[in-house]
């Protein structure tokens, strides 16, 4: 008997069992070990070959599983799954636009089959072509009818083009289908993060890892929302949990290197940009991150060099310039420069700094940035002509340097920075605010507290710790606020805060009436946002309160700004101690400008001194 059972063990067909139970059960080198028995008595074998190359695909080892598979395709041409199998391998290796051929030939083979349309669907999804991978999904449902996987890869595709209403649906459809299922209980939290459901989101995810607790896009998803809602710490735990269950999940990684920079762990943020970006399939995404973190540590040389990135990411720049004129060299004759904003007001106000470095290498240097903008730059930048972006394209120019490409050229050293105001407020209508707000002598404070922008919830300030801040109660208080903002002025007025709105000048849209509104105050309070931006321009003696994180320009530790010589920064010591910051925001007014809190009339305040 036992000789016998031996003797059936070492036929072909029973190794390749024996293969396809070690494969199931993550035995990859006994798997391996039995489909290399199998192919050295028939080396034509097609299911052994395609075992091993789903083996060797398990195993890390991409190129060896093609070649298997290629070689199992070779003895079945026809065989319409190998070219499935194939096209599974092409998109885990990152080869996405060679998957979806795969996947196009398995179904001229085999037309119809829904596996075939999914496999093609995840294909065009990881390229990016979500409206077509939708189309597939769809096709996998027409064609196989609804199931929990096909609708949770609808859902996929849906949230993926902003659709999260009908990705909800199909999420909502196959939860029920599929109770069990941690694939669409993962759609669910991530649709209902998107949603502003963060409560419920966080149920579905915690679902989803208790059911797989192996599954790291699980841990990825409740990473993403922890570290939205400010909890970086388990955060990071999540990201790092995902690392070690399937340390191939880029996003993972890619999560957890900029959270780490967010908070200066540059070492350990280092490690793991290294291993995304030193990959011959690096994203954008990742090689712009990447550049951020060095940038963020004032490594401006290394940074600017990845900054570029940001063309291939499609909410890094807001207008893109179209044409055919050469791209700027310094060095290289350029007749017509044409010099142009491509983000936002911030940043075009920032990049502006440059402007007078770039004016003196290229004389003939000409502007184009939104049109907010032209008047101010237009009074203090006389030598340049302004332009409205929008008219752009009738100007006639020789060459052309987008103003976030500035920096790699002037800007590669914290040094390089002069650190001095460059914009002009108009100034007649900057005396007339003035006369009107310190007509009885108090001090005068701009003050400035949220963001237009959705994503920038943590950066933002309750309006009421402004009034409660005991330095500013014998202040008048400037409205710089764009947006609406009423309910929060009434808040603030309840306080028993001197606050007048200056209601005559459009915040939003007239930014040369802002800035001379800014040049009416004697300083500035502010968040990170436009008003920042404009009042260090000015010169204007700012005090910026940052959230933790903060933003890249603005460094992880330093009291001042690289950018701006006038700005003051006071940092969260942890995330959400607003407490702290106020307390600083406090002493450091008193400390700067003996007027304010001493319950005294005050003369023009004095310039404070970076800490």
């Amino acid at each position: 008997m036992a000789s016998h059972a031996i003797a059936r063990d070492r036929k072909p067909g029973m190794r390749t069992e024996i293969a396809a139970a070690a494969y199931a059960r993550g035995a990859f080198r006994e798997a391996r070990a039995a489909c290399n028995a199998v192919l050295r008595r028939q080396p034509r074998d097609t299911e052994a070959l395609r075992l091993l190359a789903l083996v060797e695909l398990r195993a890390g080892r991409a190129a060896d599983a093609l070649i298997a598979i290629g070689r199992a395709i070779a003895t079945a041409p026809s065989d319409a799954a190998l070219q499935a199998t194939r096209g599974d391998i092409l998109r885990q290796s990152g080869r996405h636009a060679e998957a979806v051929a795969a996947y196009d030939r398995a179904l001229e083979l085999s037309p119809g089959k829904p596996e075939f349309h999914s496999g093609r669907g995840k294909a065009l999804s990881d390229d990016g072509r979500h409206a077509d991978a939708l189309s597939s999904h769809e096709e996998a449902l027409r064609a196989g009818g609804e199931t929990a996987t096909r609708l949770v890869n609808r859902g996929i595709a849906l949230r993926r083009l902003e659709r999260f209403e009908e990705a909800l649906a199909d999420a909502e459809r196959a939860t029920k289908l599929a109770p069990a299922s941690a694939a669409a209980l993962n759609l669910l939290g991530t649709v209902l993060q998107e949603l502003d459901r963060p409560a419920q989101a966080m149920l579905a995810l915690s679902k989803a890892i208790a059911l797989a607790p192996r599954d790291a896009l699980g841990h990825y998803h409740r990473a993403n929302l922890l570290r939205k809602f400010g909890q970086f710490e388990g955060a990071l735990d999540d990201y790092s949990r995902a690392l070690e269950l399937a340390p191939d999940v880029r996003t993972a990684r890619l999560g957890r290197a900029s959270l780490l920079s967010d908070f200066g762990r540059f070492e350990q943020a280092d490690a793991d940009f290294a291993l995304l970006v030193s990959s011959p399939h690096a994203s954008a995404e990742e090689r712009f991150n990447s550049a951020l973190s060095h940038l963020r540590r004032g490594s401006f040389d290394a940074g600017w060099r990845g900054y570029d990135n940001r063309w291939r990411i499609a909410a890094a720049a807001t207008f893109t310039l179209e044409t055919d004129k050469p791209s700027w060299r310094p060095g290289h004759p350029s007749g017509t420069l044409l010099a142009w904003g491509e983000q936002g007001i911030g940043d075009e106000i920032m990049f502006g700094s440059i402007l007078p470095d770039l004016v003196r290498a290229e004389p003939g240097t000409q502007l184009g940035v939104d049109e907010r903008l032209v008047p101010l730059f237009s009074r203090s930048f006389p030598g340049i002509p302004v332009w409205r972006r929008g008219a752009l394209r009738e100007l006639p120019f020789d060459a052309h340097v987008p103003l976030g490409d500035l920096g790699m050229h002037f800007r590669p050293t914290p040094e390089s920075f002069p650190r001095t105001p460059f914009l002009v407020a108009d100034p007649d209508l900057a005396a007339r605010l003035r006369s009107r707000l310190a007509a009885d002598g108090k001090p005068v404070v701009g003050i400035s507290w949220g963001s237009s922008r959705k994503a920038a919830a943590s950066k933002c300030i309750d309006i009421a710790r402004i009034g409660n801040t005991p330095a500013l109660r014998d202040a008048r208080l400037v409205n710089l606020q764009y947006g609406n903002c009423i309910e929060d002025l009434e808040r603030l007025a309840r306080t028993g805060a001197d606050i007048i709105d200056a209601s005559e000048i459009d915040k939003t849209n007239d930014i040369d009436g802002l800035a001379a509104l800014l040049e009416a105050c004697d300083l500035v309070v502010t968040i990170s946002n436009v008003t920042a931006h404009l009042a260090g321009a000015l010169g204007k003696p700012t005090f910026l309160l940052l959230g933790n994180p903060a933003d890249w320009r603005w460094g992880t530790c330093a009291a001042t700004s690289h950018w701006y010589r006038s700005v003051r920064i006071i940092r969260q010591a942890r995330p959400g101690d607003w407490d702290g910051v106020f307390a600083t925001l406090d002493a450091a007014l008193c400390s700067a400008f003996p007027a304010l809190g001493q319950g005294a009339p005050s003369t023009r305040l004095q310039h404070p001194e970076p800490a």
